[in-house]
């Protein structure tokens, strides 16, 4: 809009360049056809072009071919207050920049003319017309101005609030909801980062499951030895089984057996990477040599049994006579 403003103004004032020169042109052209009918420039015949050029609302000034001044309107007794209210009565009250026009006469140079013309107005009309372009150009600069920002804004808004319902996202993860996924709503990059925020939160999600089983199967397989010793001492104590060198060395076998457990623990590598190849963890008890034979009794470890009979448990319990240990199976 301002280029467009800008070209008008120029071309509008080059239109009032135009007529002030076709101005100057036609009080040559004047001068140049009295020299031809008086064959050449007389000061009677200058003095009868003196009123037209009076309400021309010029000054005009007439030099010989010498240079020489030969006549101006000043010199033709006009009053130099005609000439300014013939410029205010053609809307011009300012005169223009002097110029000097050559006279020619058949391609012959027999004179000059010094001119100041009235500086050009515009007309009423011309102006109302120019003034109306400009307001339009301004309204349609402020609306395609209020149209840019509304779309800014827009653009802005649908940029943002994915990044923001994705900051949320991020932040009840991390504050423990592990069911918490991002929107998508979107295939371009603000959706691949949602997508890639909800494979890395069903990740997080999954290695929380696998933490929580792990943690499941050691508390299971830690509670069998457990209550072996437990159930043992409790014998002890209420005075079912004897504490005999036999039974000492079965706990001090169980104790040795808990600690290789333990030390099993602390080398086996925790299933906590989503890529790992085991989705569970099981454990199983097997012989470091032979095969075991016998089991020893376990008593009960509620109170309710303490008094009854011992009874013996299943294979899986850890034996007497030879070592085991505890193996992790996917």
């Amino acid at each position: 809009a301002i280029v467009v403003n800008v070209a008008f103004g120029a071309r509008f004032e080059g239109y009032l360049d135009t007529q002030q020169q076709a101005r100057a042109q036609q009080i040559v052209t004047m001068l140049t056809v009295d020299y031809r009918t008086q064959g050449g420039l007389r000061v009677e015949s200058l003095d009868r072009l003196a009123p037209g050029l009076v309400m021309s609302g010029s000054t005009v000034e007439v030099l010989g071919s010498d240079g020489r001044r030969v006549w101006s309107v000043a010199d033709a007794g006009v009053d130099p207050a005609m000439t300014v209210m013939h410029r205010e009565m053609m809307g011009a009250p300012d005169l223009g920049p002097s110029i000097r026009v050559p006279v020619l006469v058949d391609g012959r140079h027999v004179g000059a003319v010094l001119l100041q013309v009235p500086r050009a107005a515009a007309p009423a009309a011309d102006r109302e017309f120019r003034d109306a372009i400009n307001r339009l150009l301004l309204l349609a600069a402020l609306g395609a101005g209020a149209v840019a920002l509304l779309v800014g804004l827009l653009v802005a808004r649908r940029t943002t609030r994915p990044l923001a319902e994705l900051t949320a996202a991020a932040d009840e993860l991390g504050a423990g909801h592990r069911d918490r996924r991002a929107r998508v709503s979107s295939r371009d990059e603000i959706g691949q980062l949602a997508r890639s925020f909800n494979a890395m939160a069903d990740a997080v999600d999954r290695e929380d499951q696998l933490r929580h089983a792990f943690a499941a199967d050691i508390a299971h397989e830690l509670r069998t030895p457990l209550a072996i010793l437990q159930g043992q001492l409790e014998a002890i104590q209420d005075g079912i089984t004897p504490p005999g060198p036999q039974l000492i060395a079965s706990l001090h076998e169980e104790s040795l057996r808990m600690g290789r457990l333990v030390a099993d623990l602390e080398t086996m590598p925790t299933p906590t990477r989503s890529g790992s190849p085991c989705s569970a963890v099981r454990w199983r008890c097997v012989p470091w040599s032979a095969p075991p034979s016998t089991a020893w009794p376990v008593t009960s470890l509620s109170s309710k049994s303490r008094s009854s009979p011992t009874s013996t448990r299943s294979p899986r319990s850890l034996t007497r006579g030879g070592s085991a240990r505890w193996s992790p199976t996917c």
